[in-house]
């Protein structure tokens, strides 16, 4: 970013003493001045400053130039030209601290400019820049290598830098990071140019023993290495064409091809360069990927993840951002928004795609089976007369799966929000189907999905029916376990039946247990290969270890999640339920392949 010059900044008088420094000024010349510190910006654009005048355009643009012809000596400003169709007309106003970098970058892009649209002697060559009086001093060029005509460098966060390379001999030239391409691109076409009108042309058919027409083919080939073989043989054998065609060595013609054959070898090699560097990052990718896929339903922490990562972008250097940019891109916020991840970031821990489907059905049976007992031994307390303000929990189906809600997420966090997340459910229950099987239909994915799912209302059923809870066999159960006096003053007030038949009328007799289908039963076959059962989930893990079935969370996992209030599927219409199965549709038709190329 370019500097303020300190005179911007000046009171009017304190200009006027910067100007009569420099020389001597009209009127005219100190207003435009003024207005141009005023509107101080890196780059005034010409046209724009001009129309604001009060006077007329022409009296303006002559002041403007002698004003900045003088500001040119004093090197504090430069006036940058563009082509135009009368020739280089006024582009820029550039006003800058004195002899700065960014004045001396100006002057030299301005050079470079004019050289190139000559179409001769376009090379910026030291010798020609001090003719015109844009050699910057010493001090502001960097000398530079082939490396730098490729991708150039914007070193100590400078605007622009200046880059001094040296071709042949003590032939040596300038470029900034911002005329590198131009300089190339016309070092190109000037080079074919003079090949051919200069008859050199001839000379190489001859050197390659072949034919002209196969030089000029050649020349148009947008491939790198024709190119570079041709520049190659004329900078070898430059003796032998100089004498045949009554040339000097060191004429511009061989400096040209000596600059465009430093660039074509820099950027093969830095292509090579970036394949070698993409290879590693995708080995890093899937090294990553096969970790966090191996830690199976035992999800890897942040601290875990990190230190992963962090191991990985170590041995990249210079691809580590490269590193992160992928593993950002594709393996955790694919396109489109829809896909799984590859590697799923949720609840502070990070789970593979593959073991979404495995974790929720694990989650999900030990929360059953912990929500049945912790029911039940609730209801006895309640039955015995210990804890009648637990009788709300079940006086509603509502009320009961708010309260189930709570349990969970206090219980098991990253199921939890697995839960309040059912597109990644869904997705992940249709992606483990498939990895399975390639060819599943949608009616077989439509079985295993409801299992989970209202298909009306493509919301997860509620929790009571999720977890398979039965609150009349809970209620039997809790009544078994009191003593017999309890169990016989209960029927003889009535209130055991009392009791049962509420329970049944609101949340029925026997609803099924949790289902065990042969499709989910296939979902969740592979629990033993992971440790011979169920892990706990990683909201209970401290340290990397498991803890007791019933243990809370460690305060690092904790995080509220606020209570869901259960909405009542609406039902939709026939047409709702048919868009809802075609999109399943799109999801079977997508090759397990395609979803995880991995």
């Amino acid at each position: 970013m370019s500097e303020q010059p300190d005179y911007v900044s000046f009171e009017p008088r304190g200009r006027d003493e910067v100007l009569s420094q420099i020389g001597g000024f009209a009127a005219h010349e100190r207003a435009i001045f003024h207005r141009l510190c005023d509107r101080w910006s890196p780059r005034i654009d010409v046209d724009r400053f001009l129309s604001s005048a009060q006077a007329s355009a022409e009296q303006e643009r002559s002041a403007l130039e002698r004003l900045m012809a003088k500001l040119r000596t004093a090197e504090i400003g430069v006036l940058t030209t563009r082509a135009g169709k009368s020739g280089r007309e006024p582009h820029q106003i550039v006003l800058t601290r004195r002899g700065s970098l960014d004045y001396w970058v100006a002057v030299l892009e301005e050079a470079i400019a004019r050289l190139l649209q000559t179409g001769f002697h376009v090379l910026p060559s030291e010798q020609r820049l001090k003719e015109v009086r844009a050699l910057p001093p010493d001090y502001h060029i960097v000398d530079a290598d082939s490396s730098h005509l490729v991708t150039p460098r914007r070193d100590g966060g400078a605007a622009s830098v200046i880059y001094r390379i040296r071709l042949m001999g003590s032939f040596r030239i300038l470029f900034t990071t911002g005329t590198a391409a131009d300089l190339l691109t016309q070092a190109v076409s000037t080079l074919k140019r003079d090949l051919a009108e200069r008859g050199i042309v001839e000379e190489l058919a001859r050197l390659k023993d072949t034919s002209i027409s196969e030089i000029r083919r050649r020349m148009e080939s947008k491939v790198p290495d024709v190119l570079l073989d041709l520049t190659k043989t004329l900078v070898k054998e430059r003796s032998t064409v100089a004498f045949r065609k009554n040339l000097d060595e060191t004429d511009e013609v061989f400096q040209l091809a000596y600059l465009v054959m430093m660039f074509v070898e820099a950027r093969v090699g830095a292509a090579k360069e970036q394949q070698k560097h993409e290879h590693l990052v995708t080995e890093e990718l899937e090294s990553l990927e096969g970790k966090t896929r191996a830690a199976g339903t035992t999800p890897l922490t942040q601290e875990e993840f990190s230190s992963l990562v962090e191991e990985a972008q170590t041995r990249l250097g210079p691809a580590a951002a490269a590193f992160a940019s992928r593993l950002s891109q594709e393996f955790m916020r694919p396109r489109p928004r829809r896909k799984l991840p590859h590697i799923l970031y949720i609840h502070g821990v990070y789970v593979h795609a593959s073991c979404v489907a495995r974790l929720f059905e694990q989650s999900r049976a030990r929360m059953s089976a912990h929500l049945s007992r912790e029911y039940t031994e609730l209801m006895e307390a309640f039955l015995r007369g210990r804890a009648p303000g637990i009788a709300e929990i079940f006086g509603s189906r509502d009320m009961l799966n708010e309260d189930i809600e709570r349990r969970v997420n206090r219980q098991l966090p990253l199921f939890g929000e697995l839960l309040a997340r059912p597109q990644i459910v869904a997705e992940a229950i249709i992606h483990d189907a498939k990895q399975r099987r390639e060819l599943i239909s949608t009616e077989e994915l439509k079985v295993l999905l409801a299992e989970f799912f209202n298909i009306e209302s493509s919301e997860l059923k509620p929790l009571c029916e999720l977890f398979g809870l039965s609150i009349v066999a809970i209620y039997d159960e809790a009544f078994a376990r009191t003593s017999v006096l309890r169990q016989i003053l209960l029927r003889l007030s009535g209130r055991h039946e009392s009791l049962r038949a509420t329970y049944t009328r609101r949340f029925g007799a026997r609803p099924r247990a949790m289902s065990r289908s042969a499709a989910e039963e296939a979902l969740t076959g592979r629990a033993a290969a992971d440790g011979g059962g169920l892990h706990d989930p990683p909201g209970v893990r401290a340290g990397g270890r498991s803890g007791p079935a019933d243990q809370p969370e460690t305060p690092r996992a904790q995080r509220h999640v606020p209570a869901r209030r259960p909405v009542r599927p609406k039902a939709k219409s026939r047409n709702e339920i048919e868009q809802i199965w075609r999109e399943f549709g799109k999801a079977l038709h997508t090759k397990p392949s395609e979803e995880d190329p991995s």
